[in-house]
């Protein structure tokens, strides 16, 4: 099941600071603890993480609104 909600809190977190970079260096802990407790595949969890927060980054509204006055 978290490998479903990886993603999500790394989008979340990329959408409240605006950086992928905080993003990942504030919740990677977090989902690499979730991935050792549960025994799934820390570097698959870790992989999630930075996706989304690729993909949060890229809907932050500080980017977007950056984006629009250029």
């Amino acid at each position: 099941m978290w490998g479903f909600a990886a993603p999500y809190l790394g989008e979340l977190g990329a959408f409240i600071t605006g950086s992928a970079t905080v993003s990942t260096l504030t919740f990677s802990p977090i989902q690499y603890s979730i991935a050792e407790e549960t025994v799934l595949a820390k570097d698959t969890i870790l992989s999630l993480q930075a996706i989304g927060a690729a993909a949060g980054n890229m809907i932050c509204v500080h980017n977007v609104w950056q984006r629009e006055l250029l």
